[in-house]
């Protein structure tokens, strides 16, 4: 099953990064949905990979990325993701009950909170990456 984590512009050996992400990368779909209707900016809207990543896993998957475009590595501000984060967390605490495993969302949803949180006293930026 694919997890959401973070990667963060550099490594900071005192922080702990690791997160399991599964329930928000199955969620992503609703968790997308409830980012929109609260006007916050989707988790999957700071998604983002370098160019060179992203060549070879096109070629890894089959495909011919000689004849492909990629964006530019995009990296992000923590207060941005914590404004998501909080924003999401408060609403699945609110309507648990409309979103599937609510309990490991929010599991991780924290984590993701402890890491931004980290990355911001740092004075790091992140993406969101995916593990498949």
């Amino acid at each position: 099953m694919p997890a959401l984590y973070i990667v963060l512009d550099r490594e900071q050996e005192d922080l702990d990064v690791q997160v399991n992400g599964k329930a928000l990368s199955a969620n992503d779909e609703l968790l997308g949905e409830f980012a929109r209707d609260l006007s916050l900016t989707p988790l999957m809207a700071f998604f983002s990979m370098d160019p060179v990543t992203a060549a070879e896993f096109v070629d890894d998957a089959g495909g011919d990325s000689s004849f492909m475009t990629f964006p530019d590595e995009e990296w992000f501000e923590p207060s941005l993701g914590l404004t998501t984060v909080r924003g999401l967390s408060n609403y699945v605490k609110e309507y648990a009950s409309s979103v599937p495993d609510a309990e490991h969302v929010l599991s991780d949803l924290t984590d993701f909170e402890r890491v931004l949180l980290g990355a911001e006293a740092y004075g790091l930026r992140w993406h969101l990456a995916v593990d498949f």
